[in-house]
């Protein structure tokens, strides 16, 4: 089965934020997985498509958005971006700490 580009951005956004550590284990493997799923559904349902690096805020009402300094295209999550399904599955798992840590490229 084919990946789509979109579940392909997702992951690799989702590993920027798990490293140093990676998905090793079945468990966080499937956590991973589950993690994807959620973004994935999360930004669908809010029609947010692949939300660009630049945004550190989009409010419940979807008009809002609040911009860091970066440049547009950067890709990433904030903690206001990454849906909190996705984070308590990388979290559980421990993929990743207490707080949403920095993204680093791969």
């Amino acid at each position: 089965m084919a990946v789509s580009k979109e579940r392909q951005r997702i992951e690799e956004r989702l590993r920027a934020y798990i490293l140093p550590r990676k998905a090793e284990t079945a468990d966080q493997l499937e956590a991973f997985r589950l993690a994807v799923d959620a973004q994935e559904d999360y930004e669908s349902a809010a029609g947010l498509g692949e939300i660009p690096g630049n945004v550190s805020a989009i409010s419940n009402d979807g008009v809002s958005m609040s911009f860091t300094g970066g440049a547009a295209g950067q890709d990433g999550y904030s903690r206001e971006t990454l849906c909190p399904a996705a984070w308590a599955y990388l979290r559980n798992a421990g993929l990743i700490a207490y707080s949403l840590p920095t993204a680093k490229k791969p």
